[in-house]
């Protein structure tokens, strides 16, 4: 079973990662967004660029720039997206991504997200 853990840094709140079209069809990754998924493809450059196509579960580590409270679905939606758009996963759908959790590590400076990818095998 092929595993890898990739250590990205903090990733802006949904609310910061996209943002509404002025016209009010759809949404945009805004200029924060595209800083944090070029930083996520450093990342993984850096990690001997994994990528997986079969399915993969999902382990991520919190690591807080501070303490305070955060919705931790926030960080893993824009952690999948960049891990996709990095191609270290194929998509973050549900064929693709049948397991994943989150946990809560301790603060870090700057912040931090662990995250470890395992290939899942039929059976």
């Amino acid at each position: 079973m092929s595993s890898v853990t990739i250590t990205l840094p903090w990733p802006p709140s949904v609310n910061h990662y996209w943002k509404p079209r002025g016209n009010g069809k759809g949404m945009y990754i805004s200029e924060q967004g595209k800083r944090f998924r070029d930083e996520v493809g450093v990342a993984v450059v850096l990690a001997g660029k994994p990528t997986f196509d079969s399915p993969v579960a999902i382990s991520i580590v919190t690591r807080k720039p501070d303490k305070r409270r955060r919705d931790l679905d926030n960080i893993v939606k824009a952690t999948f997206d960049a891990l996709t758009h990095a191609g270290v996963i194929a998509d973050d759908d549900d064929a693709h991504v049948p397991c994943f959790g989150v946990s809560v590590g301790s603060p870090v400076d700057r912040g931090a997200v662990d995250v470890t990818i395992t290939e899942v095998t039929n059976g």
